[in-house]
């Protein structure tokens, strides 16, 4: 007997009297609690205090190390993604999987956080995300893409970062170098990154672009946040782009704050919402900051902040995790006619102090 991957959609469920199963980067209705294991840092969930890690994959090899892994019995999936892909693998190849424990837990953040990892497992990520767009591209069944992914992760592993071709980061590191794109550390918890008109020489959908979760990290996006989370992943953000007549400005909390992580920080205004991944936001420092932001404007829109995150949605018009935007009225950014230096000003306060334990 062995573990065997099954994956669960609602019209495909393990049988009710199926062997042990573990459910690993989900949150199932068919999980029989006191029976089955969950591995998982989706919110909710139930996983043990001693296995819990801050990516679903890293879980996964905690229970190695700390559980009792079965000799037989199902590893459960409902979803196609990296870390998920991998939290499954990890538990069907133990042995392997703990002597790549640091590209694997670093690939699968870069999919889920847009972590910054070494570039093992950036070509681990950029692998295996090809494997899957190239099968939801010809439909097909998500259980077979991740058979596909498992079949091609131990050569993955052996070659490291051998196959690793990228040209976007290296090409948004030039600018960061040139100056066209420029840093600012306010204080420990509040970065701002400005985009500068020479930086994207007129094609602003490039500069104003959120990369979607488990996309490409060659996506398009003119300032990837793989690239400004290897100084300020732990940090709120605040992202400006030059046009001619003002900025626009979008505010970026941590990309792991949809997760219900373990070792990182917590920015403060998220409690947990109605449904699975699925939060409420509001913070009070921010909103006073947005107010303050709104009287000094004289641009054609409005400062906003979002009310509930998921990992694919925040402030109508833009994407998690944006969590407040200077926007028109058609849902769309627009111009300010502030620049980056006072909206950080006034922002910058509502995080100087750790307020971690803040929830509301």
């Amino acid at each position: 007997m062995a573990l065997i991957f099954f994956m669960e959609s609602e019209a495909c469920q393990p049988h009710s009297g199926s062997a042990l199963r573990l459910y690993v980067d989900s949150t199932s209705g068919s999980l029989r609690e006191g029976l089955d294991i969950e591995l998982s840092h989706w919110n909710p969930n139930i996983t043990e205090d001693r296995y819990k890690a801050d990516s679903s994959t890293e879980i996964a090899l905690n229970f190695i190390v700390f559980g009792n892994l079965p000799e037989d019995g199902l590893v459960v999936n409902n979803h196609l993604d990296v870390d998920g892909v991998l939290a499954a693998w990890v538990l069907l190849n133990p042995q392997l999987a703990l002597c790549h424990r640091e590209t694997l837990v670093g690939a699968a953040e870069i999919g889920d956080f847009w972590a910054w990892a070494p570039e093992a497992s950036q070509a681990l990520y950029q692998a295996l995300v090809r494997i899957i767009h190239t099968g939801e591209s010809a439909g097909q069944d998500p259980a077979l893409i991740h058979e596909a992914c498992f079949a091609a992760l131990p050569t993955l592993l052996e070659q490291g970062a051998s196959t690793l071709n990228l040209t976007q980061i290296p090409a948004a590191r030039a600018l960061l170098d040139s100056g066209a794109v420029q840093r600012t550390l306010h204080h420990h918890r509040f970065a701002s990154w400005r985009i500068l008109r020479a930086a994207h020489r007129g094609d602003l959908s490039r500069a104003l672009q959120i990369s979607a979760f488990n996309a490409s990290l060659e996506d398009g996006s003119l300032l990837h946040p793989v690239l400004r989370n290897q100084w300020d992943g732990r940090r709120v953000q605040l992202v400006s782009v030059e046009a001619e007549g003002g900025w626009h400005h979008d505010l970026h909390y941590p990309g792991y704050m949809w997760a219900l992580t373990v070792d990182r920080w917590r920015a403060p205004g998220m409690w947990e919402g109605d449904s699975s991944n699925a939060w409420y936001f509001r913070y009070a420092p921010l909103e006073e900051a947005l107010a303050r932001l709104n009287a000094l404007e004289q641009g054609k829109g409005i400062w906003q902040s979002a009310e509930e995150l998921t990992p694919f949605a925040s402030v109508l018009g833009r994407a998690f995790p944006v969590v407040a935007s200077f926007m028109g009225e058609d849902d769309a950014p627009t111009l300010s006619s502030l620049d980056p230096d006072t909206v950080a000003r006034e922002l910058r306060q509502a995080f100087t102090f750790d307020l971690a334990g803040l929830t509301r």
